[in-house]
């Protein structure tokens, strides 16, 4: 399955006011797209690259139609009056970014962002390649007693999949021994849905239902889909991204297509083990911070019976995902925008409110002492 955020290689940041752009219709595209042929730099790099942005989320971004019905134009408005007022104060390119990063998180507070592009710092300057990104926070095991185990998962980044299941390899032995599992996924970002498979086929202990996306068809998102692999790419992503490709150019603009080999909107997923081979309850502590393909994980462990969500509701980042890279009209900076949109809506919305804990936690608690939440779900497993 395709990442859900920004981290991994092919997830995996004039007056056009929004209720104008929605009553303007093919006038404010036209508006758009004349916008992107402007290049230019400083102050009015700023703002074209910000007075583009509503109308290209509009014809383009998955999520931007229910979320612009959801907060009301008025709102949405206010965000760009805001904006404008920052950027008439000549502000640098890295404040620039700064300011287009705060409005469209007015739009919707995750899966959508704006980074320099590629080559760029955010202060608008070429510079040479950057180093390769710093390794995520490992995964680890911790045992708390002779029947607990804590697993830490830090991140579901696409580079710790190999580290994870060669830890879960490693230690089969001693985790078959062990009844009780804690689950350590606060402050987990997300990554990869293919990271933690080998993590749901060692705890589920029954069949659990796995509900897909849909990508939207545009001129605009074929262009970026195709060119994702240019941006942040690998020898695989060419490969992964082709037959998207080829099924969005099948579709008339505006429509929807399932991912290839997907022909329902659901499937029942059976890699799990027996029962008496699985660890007999599993905690699993999620907070605010638990985002993305972290909360894709939730939504299919918490299916298992032997599995309770400790905390507090996660962020709320999921049902619009696989990011793609819009160039701005200043060539400067790039919008990453939704092109896919989970087929649980409306039925199973999880942007609205999070996913809730079934166990909750109080926030104070936990910025007391993190260490002590761990304790409460040692104790809550290993009671008789």
């Amino acid at each position: 399955m395709e990442t859900t955020g920004r981290h991994a290689a092919w997830r995996r940041w004039a007056c056009l006011a929004i209720p104008l752009a929605l009553a303007g219709g093919l006038s404010a595209l036209a508006t758009t797209r004349a916008l992107a042929a402007d290049p230019g730099n400083g102050q009015g790099a700023c703002r074209r690259d910000l007075e583009f942005i509503p109308g290209f989320l509009l014809e383009n971004d998955t999520g931007a139609p229910e979320h612009i019905r959801r907060l009301g134009g008025p709102a949405l408005d206010k965000a760009m009056a805001e904006a404008r007022d920052r950027i008439a104060a000549d502000p640098t390119g890295a404040e620039c970014r700064s300011i287009l990063k705060r409005y469209v998180r007015a739009w919707r507070p995750g899966h959508i962002d704006v980074s320099p592009a590629p080559g760029k710092t955010p202060g608008d300057a070429a510079v040479l390649p950057a180093e390769p990104p710093a390794r995520p926070g490992l995964a680890s095991l911790r045992w708390l007693s002779d029947k607990t185990v804590l697993v830490t998962l830090p991140t579901f980044d696409p580079a710790e999949r190999e580290h994870l299941e060669a830890l879960l390899v490693s230690q089969r032995r001693r985790l078959d021994r062990t009844p009780n599992w804690i689950l350590d996924i606060r402050d987990n970002d997300g990554g990869s849905d293919s990271t933690y498979a080998s993590l749901l086929e060692a705890i589920m202990v029954s069949p659990r239902m796995e509900v897909g996306a849909e990508f939207l068809s545009t001129p605009a998102n074929i262009a970026n889909t195709a060119g994702l692999c240019e941006v942040y790419g690998d020898a695989s992503c060419a490969a992964a991204v082709a037959p998207l490709v080829d099924a969005m150019r099948g579709a008339r603009p505006g429509d929807y297509v399932l991912p290839p080999g997907r022909k329902e909107a659901a499937s029942v997923e059976r890699d799990h083990r027996a029962p008496r081979e699985a660890p007999r309850r599993v905690g699993v502590m999620i907070d605010e911070a638990c985002a993305s393909s972290c909360e894709q994980f939730v939504l299919s462990v918490r299916q298992s019976y032997n599995v309770k969500l400790f905390g507090r509701r996660t962020a709320g980042s999921l049902d619009y995902s696989n990011l793609r890279p819009q160039v701005l009209p200043s060539g400067e900076r790039l919008l990453w925008y939704a092109t896919s949109r989970s087929l649980r809506l409306p039925y199973l919305p999880v942007d609205a409110a999070g996913i809730p804990p079934d166990i909750y936690f109080p926030p104070a608690a936990a910025a007391e002492d993190p260490g002590a939440e761990i304790e409460r779900v040692r104790a809550w497993l290993e009671a008789p």
